[in-house]
């Protein structure tokens, strides 16, 4: 499965997510049923950051990658090259820094859940801003390069305030939901069930990041008046 885009010399293959059905992804209400943008937002989230744009207009948002495993590096770097060809729409740039205090985001290892029905590869946790994945489900990630990427482009799209979307007949989509039955094989979902990034994935991060970001500002500023009448009426 290959990913293009027309306005670039960007060719890469791309692709999807694996998660386990059972594992409560919607956990802090971010996404409403059938939503497509995050419906709540928090402070901690890289896409309520002000985060000025660089001189080629892109707003960079910086990942710290917190962990030795050098199979899992490879793969998430692979993602963020993989949405980075489509910067042209999103208006979006993923770069790597070694500064874990200014960093947007971090990859880190997570602790495999022992409830078989709550089992995932890897996902993003919008409180604290990092994507966690589980050693022992993304073992494969040296051998599967490309395939473990998309676990990881799809945890981006969620960081870029992007919920799952439901799969329909010849849609394709990076936040397509995995199976609903219980699936332990992550490479056999990422592979076989899931589809590559498309030009629509960027075109809804462009509108759900602003659509969050507009949010996040009402929140700011609803904050700042219930504070100025607390202090008012002490």
């Amino acid at each position: 499965m290959v990913g293009r885009r027309t306005a670039g010399v960007c060719v890469i293959a791309l692709g999807m997510v694996c998660v386990v059905s059972g594992q409560k992804e919607e956990s802090h209400k971010r996404c409403l049923p059938d939503a497509i943008c995050a419906s709540r937002v928090f402070a901690s989230e890289a896409v309520c950051l002000p985060v000025p744009p660089g001189k080629d207009g892109l707003i960079r948002y910086t990942v710290f990658i917190n962990t030795d495993d050098r199979s899992q590096i490879d793969a998430f770097v692979l993602a963020m090259d993989m949405w980075n060809c489509y910067s042209s729409v999103t208006g979006i740039r993923f770069d790597r820094t070694l500064d874990k205090e200014k960093a947007h985001l971090q990859l880190q290892r997570g602790k495999e859940s022992d409830d078989p029905l709550n089992r995932a590869c890897a996902a993003f946790e919008p409180v604290g801003s990092y994507v966690w994945f589980a050693a022992p489900l993304m073992n494969w990630a040296g051998s599967s390069p490309k395939i473990a990427a998309r676990v990881y482009a799809h945890e981006l799209g969620h960081a870029l305030a992007l919920c799952h979307l439901p799969r329909k007949k010849k849609a394709s989509s990076i936040m397509h939901k995995g199976p609903e039955h219980e699936e332990k094989d992550c490479r056999k979902v990422a592979k076989t069930q899931l589809t590559d990034i498309q030009l629509s994935d960027a075109e809804l991060v462009r509108m759900c990041v602003k659509h969050v970001r507009e949010q996040c500002e009402k929140d700011r500023h609803k904050e700042q008046l219930e504070r100025l009448l607390k202090n008012k009426f002490k």
